[in-house]
């Protein structure tokens, strides 16, 4: 399962891919809903090692508790949802209408899958958050840093992202020593948008350094973008990638190329991918990184100096929906809207 759909991939001879991808479809259909309170319980005893990861925090501040946000709260519909909520959720959700299927060959001879038609479900474009126009350090972060920043899902905007990844191992890694790798995630949230996560570990005597420096590369490639050095760079190891390394090609192209059709993007295939990243021009890539910047949400250390503003303590965003007052004070109240919660006392 991913922040947007879920998954169920294998990979085999045509006969047992048909075979599993029937059995899956078949199971949805059908769920053993006799099993449900024992896999409730490994699922919990499962999240009892789970705990709230920078990054998924980062997530929180950006979305709170909906939609990719939900990553960094317990499951608490393990211990309340019945056989009644479950189904009619699989029937909502797993449907031939929401549902995508891609194959690397040609198809099964007798496939057939039994899922009910329904309707498609497309993600919705999440609300704007209350935190403000600038970068926010959202999170102290003392072992190393985090960076977290939206954007549309173009070429230019993921070259951004593998340049600036780049940027980051040449100096922390190789130059300084500062840590041992660093982390780069980049994700379809939504219809056309993704999120780009930098992080690294680092011990907390350089937890200062390694925060300026990634805040400093994300700030020069969106102001002046990368060098033709560096997209030449990018896209030479790209395609020895590529040559070393066909099936994961494939996976990738398979992942992409169902993730868009879900999400209703455009996708022109993985090959025309890699020519439009070799196409693409330096002042394109820092333009899709510009305005993702400016909005850039981080964990770093509270010495680093970043000019990064603290995340705000109070919004001045109105919130509607409903109004819980404290008997012993009736001047704390507590709002619960569809898209926020706010708590507000006193006058504020």
């Amino acid at each position: 399962t991913e922040l947007t759909h879920t998954v169920f991939s294998a990979a085999g001879p045509p006969d047992d891919i048909a075979a599993f991808l029937q059995k899956v479809a078949a199971g949805l259909v059908d769920l053993p809903l006799d099993r449900l309170d024992l896999e409730a319980r490994v699922l919990m005893a499962e999240s009892m090692n789970d705990r709230a990861s920078v990054w998924s925090s980062m997530l929180a501040h950006r979305f709170g508790p909906r939609g990719p946000g939900l990553v960094a709260y317990p499951e608490y519909g393990l211990r309340r949802l019945d056989a009644d909520e479950v189904s009619g959720w699989a029937e909502k959700y797993f449907t031939a209408d929401n549902a995508v299927l891609i194959l690397t060959g040609p198809p099964p001879e007798g496939l057939r899958l039994p899922l009910p038609r329904g309707n498609a479900s497309p993600l919705p474009s999440w609300p704007d958050d209350g935190l403000p126009d600038e970068p926010t350090n959202v999170v102290e972060q003392d072992g190393g840093a985090s960076l977290l920043v939206f954007g549309e899902r173009t070429t230019p905007f993921r070259l951004a992202a593998d340049v600036v990844q780049h940027r980051l191992e040449t100096r922390l890694r190789h130059e300084l020593g500062r840590v041992y790798a660093v982390n780069h995630q980049y994700m379809a949230i939504a219809p056309n948008e993704a999120a780009v996560i930098w992080g690294a570990d680092s011990d907390p005597a350089h937890a200062v350094e390694v925060a300026e420096v990634l805040a400093n590369s994300v700030a020069e490639m969106a102001a002046h973008g990368p060098s033709q050095d560096e997209l030449e760079h990018l896209n030479k190891k790209s395609l020895n990638e590529a040559r070393l390394h066909p099936n994961m090609v494939k996976e990738a192209d398979v992942h992409w190329r169902g993730t868009s059709l879900l999400l209703g993007d455009a996708y022109d295939g993985l090959v025309n991918t890699m020519v439009a990243r070799a196409e693409a021009d330096p002042a394109e890539v820092a333009n899709a990184l510009e305005r993702p910047a400016s909005r850039a949400i981080a964990a770093f250390s509270a010495d680093a100096d970043t000019g990064f503003a603290p995340p705000p303590l109070l919004s001045d965003q109105p919130i509607d929906g409903r109004t819980f007052r404290w008997k012993q004070n009736k001047h704390h109240r507590l709002v619960v809207g569809r898209d926020a919660v706010a708590y507000n006392f006193g006058d504020e």
